[in-house]
């Protein structure tokens, strides 16, 4: 149910004396006029969902009238806003009906037109009840329904409506980053823009095919974090979505592993995201809390060369780093890609010095598994050396291009420092989209701050 100050009569009486007052003297400047504000039941006007709902309303509004002029005011009593254009009146009216009876929101919009002599346009035909479609004076009238049921209903609708914009945005988060990560170049070893690497299976192509169909997925996974508040059984929502991410990869590639171990990773996240827009909790320790299920004999039985030694108990490997918050991301990968923006580099160089760093610290088990654990370590060792040594970033860039061309020639491929580098990419912009206030989320997390 919607919480906040109730208003009284005399308040909305107020509330619309000011209002004829405000819209006249915007009437006055000669302009085609539209006051917007929210059709909303009961005595509660103003709440975090109906400001979200408002927002919605005005920013697909001023994209259809780019208004010359316009003006919020946030009340109690609701939030209202006025917009001039010089667009003719009826033309603008029928785009207000469009928007009210197109957009999922629309019947949450009151969307009054006035022409510049101060005319009121009228719709054509009545407006439909939230509930039974039927005419909404007289639902309103007649008072069929209960006000609890009308709220609900509203509550429903914003909420489904914002539930799958932000799951989307995450989405769309999740799989800008598996292509940001292929685009990065040089990556040594590793499929880019110069070269398929140490790899004859796979190609730029045929990654950003991928990526292309894993998204979908991705947003599934949010969408199972909103859902889910216990994180154990999260994460076997998010094992069976990732059996189906896994299965629609190797459809798209004839079978070719390209995004395995992101699927893992990623997918853990953006459950832990989903699950942090709408219960108060800290996305790393979501997936913490998710580490008794993967980490289970029957969850690593069943995997790859990476399960085999975390079995044998010789590498951890990314089940480990995920258990452990992301370490690797959080304390090496996200300060030496920031570090790099601060310092004016694109995000495709940060992402070459970002790699390093990682190659320099991680032991990656796919590159013991090509090379044995001896190069591995020895690989890491000159990574280590290259990103401690005060080089420029042209002579740091010479040297990676010489490790790729080693890489390709003893046939390595650091794919696990990839994928940390993919999640580094997602972690830093959805932390981008917070800050912008782009996603609503219920409770920010403690350490939020130093986190971004």
């Amino acid at each position: 149910m919607l919480t906040g100050r109730a208003v009284t009569v005399a308040d909305m009486a107020q509330a619309r004396e000011r209002r004829v007052q405000r819209r006249q003297a915007f009437i006055q400047t000669g302009k085609t006029v539209v006051w917007f504000s929210l059709n909303i039941p009961g005595p509660v006007k103003d709440a975090p969902l109906l400001r979200r709902v408002f927002l919605e309303g005005e920013g697909r509004l001023c994209e259809l009238l780019k208004p010359s002029v316009q003006k919020r005011w946030e009340a109690f009593t609701g939030w209202e806003g006025v917009y001039c254009c010089d667009s003719p009146a009826k033309r603008v009216k029928e785009e207000m009906i469009l928007l009210e009876e197109t957009h999922p929101l629309g019947r949450l919009f009151d969307l009054d037109v006035f022409s510049s002599d101060g005319r009121k346009l009228s719709r054509p035909q009545y407006r439909t009840c939230l509930l039974c479609g039927k005419q909404a004076q007289f639902c309103a009238r007649s008072r069929i329904h209960s006000l609890p049921d009308l709220l609900a209903a509203v509550e429903k609708m914003a909420a489904d409506y914002f539930d799958s914009l932000d799951a989307g945005k995450i989405g769309m988060l999740a799989e800008q980053a598996l292509l940001y990560e292929v685009s990065v170049t040089p990556k040594p070893g590793l499929v880019d823009r110069n070269n398929n690497g140490a790899h004859l299976d796979m190609d730029l192509w045929l990654f950003l095919k991928s990526a292309s169909v894993l998204r979908d997925r991705f947003t599934q996974c949010v969408k199972a974090g909103m859902k889910e508040e216990d994180p154990v059984r999260l994460f076997y929502c998010l094992r069976q979505l990732g059996i189906c991410a896994e299965a629609e990869m190797r459809s798209a590639t004839n079978g070719v592993n390209t995004h395995k171990g992101a699927i893992f990773s990623i997918g853990l996240l953006c459950g832990a995201f989903g699950h942090c827009l709408k219960y108060p909790s800290d996305p790393i320790q979501v997936v913490r809390q998710m580490a008794p299920a993967f980490l289970a004999p029957e969850q690593t039985a069943a995997g790859g060369f990476g399960s085999e030694l975390f079995r044998q108990g010789t590498c951890g490997g990314i089940r480990v780093e995920a258990a452990d918050g992301f370490p690797s991301v959080m304390n090496l990968a996200l300060p030496a890609f920031r570090q790099a923006l601060q310092r004016g580099f694109s995000e495709n160089d940060a992402g070459v010095l970002t790699l390093l760093a990682l190659l320099g610290k991680v032991e990656d088990t796919n590159m013991v598994r090509r090379g044995g654990r001896e190069k591995a370590a020895e690989i890491r060792e000159k990574a280590a050396k290259i990103c401690k040594e005060p080089l420029s970033f042209q002579q740091t860039l010479r040297l990676a291009l010489r490790m790729d061309q080693n890489f390709i020639a003893e046939n390595l491929s650091p794919g696990g420092c990839a994928d940390l580098l993919a999640v580094t990419w997602l972690w830093f912009h959805f932390m981008r989209m917070v800050e912008s206030n782009e996603l609503e989320m219920v409770n920010f997390w403690p350490g939020l701050a130093e986190s971004f």
